[in-house]
């Protein structure tokens, strides 16, 4: 057990500690501090490993997430940053329009459901305009028919959400070797 200043720590009922200006704090239990969680998986129990084999210039392209939810993008951007690609996210589909990391998009990752343009909308216009960008739809509101839909439109994979993280990492490496 370490003593600590106050500041960092919660008050204690040891008045010797308290008159001192000293706390107690526990020792951290199960992982290291410096070990990161994401999604109760990490990199090493997946199938395959960052550290093991040399990154290609087609898997350093970057993975556009499109979401209106900002607190899945953020869990998406840790997720696919932790096995070493690079992530861009956008909270619409025009601001993933108007961007600059368009042309260098490897694989989005497409939300179905979101404020102004849609996902399946937003396929559908990047098919008109001749992009090839492979993409892979998140949804919590997936039926049969909309999960065909958007496989015709050209999506290359379609998960509903929750999904596991592994199914969403081993769809975005598919989608960059494809690419």
């Amino acid at each position: 057990m370490t003593l600590i200043p106050r500041r960092h720590a919660d008050l204690t009922k040891r008045p010797h500690e308290r008159a001192a200006g000293l706390v107690r704090r526990r020792p951290r239990r199960g992982r290291e501090p410096d070990q990161r969680r994401v999604d109760a998986i990490g990199p090493a129990t997946l199938a395959w490993s960052v550290r093991d084999r040399r990154v290609s210039d087609d898997e350093r392209r970057i993975v556009c997430i499109v979401d209106d939810d900002a607190s899945l993008r953020r869990s998406l951007r840790n997720l696919l940053t932790s096995v070493g690609l690079r992530v861009e996210t956008f909270q619409s589909a025009d601001a993933f329009l108007t961007s600059v990391h368009r042309q260098n998009t490897g694989c989005m990752v497409l939300d179905l459901r979101m404020e102004g343009m849609n996902g399946l909308d937003l396929m559908k216009h990047l098919a008109a305009t001749g992009s090839s960008i492979p993409v892979i739809v998140l949804t919590a509101h997936g039926d049969e028919d909309t999960r065909q839909r958007t496989l015709e439109a050209g999506a290359v994979a379609f998960l509903k959400k929750p999904f596991q993280s592994a199914a969403l990492v081993d769809a975005v490496r598919s989608a960059l070797s494809t690419a």
